[in-house]
């Protein structure tokens, strides 16, 4: 999902019994650290009370917004502490959304810790016209009128982008995390699906399924330099894959994550000369508007089954995804999920906010135990 898109269309635990031992010689992978959680939403610029909301909290590791600005009102936020100004700014996470080259890339010298990779190269908007209230066109995704429908030429373009991005990093005084392209598909290719054809001429798919797989194996033949200055390829250089789920249940989400984990295992383990990797979950909501059913989904997706065990994959846990940050809207778009058809100008919820401030019931679960507590920076 996009911000821009238009189609129209905590858990208690039994200490009392201690654990078997492990066998001889056996090695058990420690947990996880706890979950670094955020928020996905550009609601920040105009609701203050929840970009202070959030930082109470005392959990917001990161948020981003699609845009390479936090693009945050401070008129608006004069009630806010210094501290929370700063952990703002500080946990912004900016996303280079699609190809055009940035005016400046002077923006990653103030981001925190990470730069977004293209936003779902994998579908096709289609574009928007008027979508934001003036004569301006933009497409829902980053693959709109962009050459990154093709995984061929996407991994050309970030090849291009990723040059210009180590170029104004030359020298920086810390490290900054790369984070993949994001995807809002599945992990393994459809059969039949050409990706090199046009999306935007019938009968050709809108959708790409397998992306970054096509995108992995053409980026390993490109060189590029790594924003540390190393020459490597244009794959390993990746720090971070990032992917999107929207669903009716927890369930289907942690399927998606286990079937990216299945298609990049050697990415997750480091493993033949592969650099290692986690994954961020960077979008995540549930498609419905009725808040109660909405804050369930949250509570079982970042509950002890979930997101929440930190264990490693071969435990049945999720030790290797680092980061969530959950779609926050006060309203957003519906469109088809898990076989079901919305009904015609169906709205959907996913905020964590209430309009004045504090926490809604959805962000009370997903701000969880299993939320990494970090301080103000």
């Amino acid at each position: 999902y996009s911000y821009d898109f238009c189609c129209g269309v905590g858990a208690e635990c039994d200490c009392s019994t201690p654990p078997p031992p492990a066998s001889p010689g056996s090695t058990v992978a420690a947990p996880a650290p706890p979950l670094q959680c955020g928020v996905a939403s550009a609601v920040f610029s105009t609701n203050p009370a929840a970009a202070i909301t959030a930082v109470e909290t005392g959990k917001l590791s990161f948020w981003w917004n699609w845009n390479i600005d936090p693009t945050l009102d401070l008129a608006a936020l004069q009630a806010a502490s210094p501290a929370t100004l700063a952990h703002l700014n500080q946990t912004f996470v900016p996303m280079i959304w699609g190809t055009g080259e940035e005016p400046t890339y002077g923006f990653l010298q103030d981001t925190s810790d990470a730069v977004m990779g293209f936003n779902e190269p994998d579908q096709y908007g289609p574009a928007c016209c008027n979508c934001d209230g003036k004569q301006t066109y933009s497409p829902a995704t980053s693959s709109g009128w962009a050459p990154l429908f093709n995984p061929s030429s996407g991994a050309t373009n970030w090849q291009t982008t990723i040059g210009q991005v180590a170029a104004a990093l030359k020298g920086a005084p810390r490290k900054i995390d790369v984070v993949s392209p994001a995807m809002a598909g599945a992990a393994v290719p459809a059969p039949g699906v050409d990706c090199s054809l046009d999306p935007a001429v019938p009968p050709h798919s809108h959708f790409c399924a397998g992306w970054l797989s096509m995108f992995k194996q053409a980026a390993l033949k490109l060189k590029c330099t790594a924003p540390s200055g190393e020459a490597t390829n244009c794959w390993d250089l990746i720090d971070k894959i990032q992917i999107h789920a929207y669903a009716k249940s927890p369930s289907d989400v942690l399927a998606k994550i286990a079937s990216y984990y299945k298609e990049f295992t050697e990415d997750f383990e480091g493993a033949n000369g592969r650099s290692k990797k986690t994954l961020w979950l960077t979008e995540v909501a549930m498609g419905s508007s009725n808040g109660t059913e909405v804050a369930k989904f949250a509570a079982d997706l970042m509950g002890p089954t979930g997101l929440g065990n930190r264990a490693a994959s071969a435990s049945g846990g999720y030790g290797y995804v680092e980061r969530v940050s959950w779609f926050s809207e006060f309203s957003f778009g519906s469109f088809p999920m898990g076989g079901v058809t919305p009904q015609p100008n169906e709205a959907w919820s996913s905020t964590l906010f209430n309009p004045f401030g504090g926490l809604s019931e959805v962000g009370e679960a997903f701000f969880s135990d299993a939320c990494q507590t970090v301080g103000r920076r």
